[in-house]
């Protein structure tokens, strides 16, 4: 086998499903755009309310909201405090 050359044989499937996947939505996604997806991922399995992460992120709802729609439309700081707080809930609730 060549140098950098991965033999897909001896990994799991899944495993490899999963290697592949991640390759690919990183590519695909910018850092606020994997941010905005944990965001609706929250909100739709564990039932956390946009109310809920604003408090936690401690930021209005409609920086939240704002967010969602255009992440570019506030602050980067404001981003950040949103970016932290989901990721950690995220973890939290896995």
């Amino acid at each position: 086998m060549q140098k950098g050359i991965i033999d897909d044989s001896s990994i799991p499937r899944e495993l490899y499903s999963r290697i592949t996947l991640l390759t690919l939505s990183m590519e695909a996604e910018d850092e606020d755009g994997r941010v905005r997806g944990v965001i609706t991922s929250l909100m739709a399995y564990d039932d956390i309310s946009v109310e809920t992460l604003a408090a936690y992120a401690n930021v209005e709802p409609s920086e939240i909201t704002s967010f969602l729609d255009d992440y570019n439309s506030i602050p980067l700081e404001t981003r950040y405090k949103i970016g932290v707080t989901v990721l950690f809930l995220h973890f939290l609730c896995k």
